[in-house]
Order: structure tokens, then sequence, then C-alpha cells
């Protein structure tokens, strides 16, 4: 019986271990994912932050001939048509990346959101029709590094790209329009800095 025992012990311990490595291997995954669509994100604003002071470097000089009160009532103004049309300009070109370029945003998008339970994922009708199977490979691999687990609705989300994630009764708005949207209030608060 002490020479079962030893050996249960034994693999016992061997299972613990492994197991404590594959914890870390995950975790080391997960950073280099979130890293990475930090990365994007930086990337992104970068390209923002330097067309927005071009066009607004522009739109002062030749707004500072005007009264004073005029000069604000139309940089207040034209604050809000850049990053109206800075927003929509980065939407679209979200919008008509390829494919796979798309998809390899949305799966950033989705590893920086997705939780520890098991779950649902609604894309819209477009991306739906757009899915691959290495895709759907990818989302199932997000979700259990994340501790949980996403099925793929089959039925389409009511937004125009992007997808829901559905835990229970949360439901977290992971489309283009909602990510732009919650993005824009920083992008007003870096630009009125910088001028």
């Amino acid at each position: 019986m002490a020479g079962i025992d030893k050996i249960r012990d034994q693999i016992l311990k061997k299972a613990e271990t492994e197991k404590d490595a594959l914890i870390l291997e995950a975790q080391e995954n997960a950073a280099r994912i979130q890293e990475s669509a930090q990365e994007e994100i930086r990337s992104l604003t970068q390209e923002i932050r330097e067309k927005t002071e071009v066009k607004l470097k522009d739109m002062e000089s030749r707004s500072a001939a005007a009264a004073e009160q005029k000069t604000r009532l139309t940089l207040l103004r034209t604050r809000q048509e850049v990053i109206t049309g800075l927003m929509e300009d980065a939407r679209n070109a979200v919008r008509n990346l390829a494919p796979d370029q798309y998809f390899k945003i949305l799966l950033k998008l989705l590893s920086a959101n997705v939780q520890k339970n098991d779950g649902e994922i609604r894309f819209s009708k477009k991306d739906l029709s757009l899915l691959t199977d290495d895709v759907k490979k990818q989302i199932n691999t997000i979700a259990r590094e994340k501790g949980g687990s996403l099925k793929i609705a089959q039925k389409p989300a009511d937004i125009q790209d992007g997808f829901i994630l559905v835990y229970g009764l949360i439901e977290e708005n992971c489309s283009l329009d909602a990510v732009f949207q919650a993005s824009k209030d920083d992008l007003t608060d870096l630009i009125n800095s910088m001028l």
C-alpha cells in the first residue's frame, strides 16, 4: 500500500507542476496579446494625433484674423468636425481592411474584453458571414486562455460590424461604433490639451 501511495503522490506532484507551468504559459500569452493590442491602439492614436495636429494648426492659422469670440466658436466647431471626421476616417479604414486584417483587430478587441465566464459572441451579419474556421478557433483559444468559453451565435447581432459579448444578462457592445464612441471623449480631451 505504501508503494501505491508514493506512486500516487508522485503523479499528483507531477500533475501540479505541469498545471502550474500551463497556467504560467497562458498568463504570459495573455500578456503578450494584451501588449500587442495596446501597441496597435497606441499606433492608431499616434496617427490620429499627428493628423489632428496638422489639421488643427491649419484651421487655427486661417481663423486667426477673425474676432476673438468668433474664433472661439469657429475653433470649437472645427474641433468637433475634425474629431468627427477623423473618427469616421479611422472607423472606415478599419471597416475596409482585408478580412484577415479586420479580424485580427477584432480578435485583439475580443482579447481585451473577454471574461472568465461562459458566454456567447454575437457578430454582425456581415462579420458572421466572413467568419473562417481559423477565426473561430482563435476565438475559442482566446476565451479558454482567459478561463472561459464563448459560443458563436448563429443569429447576427443588430450592429453594422464587430460583435457583442453576452454573459448572462450582461452585454458588452464591441461594435466599431461603440468602440470609437467610447474613445471619442479621450480624443476630445487630447485635442483640447494640445490647443
